[in-house]
């Protein structure tokens, strides 16, 4: 059988490799259908240095069920592959499940990475081995549910998949490296929802002063959601490659830990101060990053370290009372600087031996308006919005004007609502069909799906919305329907949910996580809208 050893690097690290536990790979297909390409998956994966197959071929006999001995092996795994075609299979007594399925859900349980290879819906299969209707109802089912919840890769050959598994091994591995190696975080899908960025050279004139004072300390800028902090972070990220960190309930970056650690390895591999990696205990607390800042400041003497930390809101409480959020520290060097931002209205308490500088940004302000204006400008020439401007009987400048005062300062008003004009959703002949400012663009909005069928509203975007809005993280379509069918005291099908998410679509943010479709309220200020409701609050009570 071939091997395809290629797609891993040439140049690794030896030690590492050679010292480690070896990577167990638990198998799991059907048999009958896909012998050859399992004979493929497993030389496959045996084939890779510091990798061992699970299979059922060489499980030999044993004395347990096997629906027990199968979920101790997958327990046992480190990866799941998983190779899903038309036949459902055989299944424990008792069991509508297929064993490939109670495998499946085994490995999802017990966070087990699954990389899941489904054959297309053509694939062929011969007439001795064709299951009833019933089992083929259960297999499409079972197909549908790994395409919902997983990035699934498809073949069509044994030579195929052996290439798709290496690939995705190797994939694997080099994401796992990279966290082990430095914990840092990889923010390019949160950079690319922030293009576009204008305007705050006053903002940054103050930071720039606040940097030159040699004193070390918090520059922080808190205003409401939809104001613009984000964007500002990541464009000082972009242009000055600052350190940085990005809490998000969107992308489940919330906990203290992951934001030291990603800290430090940036740290560590910028600066190379002299002082020792961390270990597992150092996350805990600010001791080992306060020590870390002071060594690399050493190390960039004539020149300052600013580091970015987005949405400190968003943050999960420090788990030790009294410290600071994220556990910041209580004192810097006088060339590090921290650069927060935050909602205005979030319980925050710094503590810090050094300066501290906030800026409000105010939607109203003088700044803020010659921003939100400039912003405008660029709009108003986008071609979609020329049937809009010619109806409303607007020049550019009429249009300009009118978009600054119903956005009332908010950047995230015209990043909603632009896109919106241009898809016709409000009266061309009437410039006062706009929404005035994000609350109310979020209310029109709120009553437009309410309206377009109620008894749905009830069964199935309330419920939804409602789960999206209590759990302040993103969650799975499992999970989501598991909630729904909890509230609704009736069970919600697959396909009902997954057809429900797409119609919500504009208002969710779909990421993932280990490898599984989550989703999410896609900002929160759509979230704060939602907590007001008093359907919500009615839903949730």
């Amino acid at each position: 059988m071939p091997r395809y050893t290629a797609y891993l690097p040439t140049c690794r690290e030896r030690e590492q490799k050679m010292s480690r536990e070896v990577i167990n790979v638990f198998l799991s297909s059907t048999g009958r259908d896909l012998w050859d390409f399992r004979q493929v998956a497993i030389s496959t994966i045996n084939g890779l240095d510091g990798y061992r197959c699970i299979n059922m071929e060489s499980f030999g006999a044993r004395d347990s069920p096997p629906e027990d001995f199968c979920r101790a092996a997958v327990k046992n795994a480190n990866l799941l592959v998983g190779i899903i075609a038309h036949m459902h299979g055989a299944c424990p007594p008792g069991s509508e499940r297929s064993y490939t399925e109670i495998e499946y859900d085994e490995a999802k349980g017990q966070r087990i990475p699954r990389m899941m290879f489904v054959a297309p819906w053509d694939f062929p299969i011969t007439a001795n081995i064709i299951e009833p209707d019933e089992k083929r109802a259960r297999q499409v089912a079972f197909r549908d549910r790994v395409e919902l919840e997983r990035i699934r890769a498809t073949f069509r050959t044994p030579d195929e998949l052996g290439k798709a598994i290496a690939q995705a091994i190797f994939n694997w591995e080099h994401s796992q490296l990279r966290t082990e190696k430095s914990g840092e975080i990889d923010f390019t899908r949160l950079f690319e929802a922030h293009t576009g960025f204008v305007g705050r050279a006053w903002l940054r004139e103050a930071l720039d002063k606040f940097i030159a004072g040699r004193t070390g300390g918090y520059f922080i800028v808190e205003g409401k959601p939809g104001i613009g902090k984000t964007s500002f972070a990541v464009d000082l990220v972009r242009t000055r490659d600052y350190v940085h960190h990005f809490n998000s309930l969107n992308f489940g970056i919330v906990k203290t830990e992951r934001f030291l650690r990603s800290l430090c390895a940036q740290i560590h591999r910028r600066y190379e101060p002299k002082h020792p990696k961390p270990t597992e205990k150092e996350f805990e607390d600010s001791q080992y990053i306060t020590d870390l800042l002071f060594a690399a400041a050493k190390t960039t003497a004539e020149a300052p370290i600013v580091i970015v930390v987005d949405a400190l809101d968003e943050a999960e409480d420090t788990p030790v009372l009294g410290t600071n959020p994220l556990a910041l520290p209580g004192v810097l060097p006088s060339n590090i600087v921290f650069l927060l931002t935050r909602r205005d209205t979030a319980n925050f308490l710094l503590s810090s031996e050094n300066p501290k500088d906030v800026h409000a940004v105010d939607g109203k302000s003088r700044e803020n308006l010659a921003d939100v204006h400039e912003y405008t400008k660029l709009a108003a020439t986008r071609p979609g919005l020329e049937p809009f401007r010619r109806d409303a009987g607007l020049d550019h400048d009429g249009l300009v004007r009118l978009l600054l005062e119903k956005s009332e300062g908010n950047f995230m008003y015209l990043i909603r609502v632009v896109p919106s004009i241009e898809a016709g959703e409000y009266d061309l002949s009437e410039s006062s069909s706009l929404p005035q400012g994000l609350q109310d663009y979020y209310a029109r909005h709120w009553q437009k799906m309410r309206h377009r069928n109620l008894e749905q509203w009830m069964r199935l975007f309330l419920p939804i919305i409602g789960a999206l809005a209590v759990v302040r993280e993103p969650i799975s379509a499992l999970e989501i329907r598991a909630f729904v069918s909890r509230r609704v005291g009736d069970p919600i099908n697959r396909y009902e949910i997954s057809t429900a998410l797409h119609e919500i679509q504009e208002f969710i943010e779909t990421t993932t996580m280990e490898g599984e479709r989550c989703y999410s309220l896609y900002h929160s200020s759509f979230r704060e809208f939602l907590e007001k409701t008093a359907e919500v609050q009615e839903f949730l009570s």
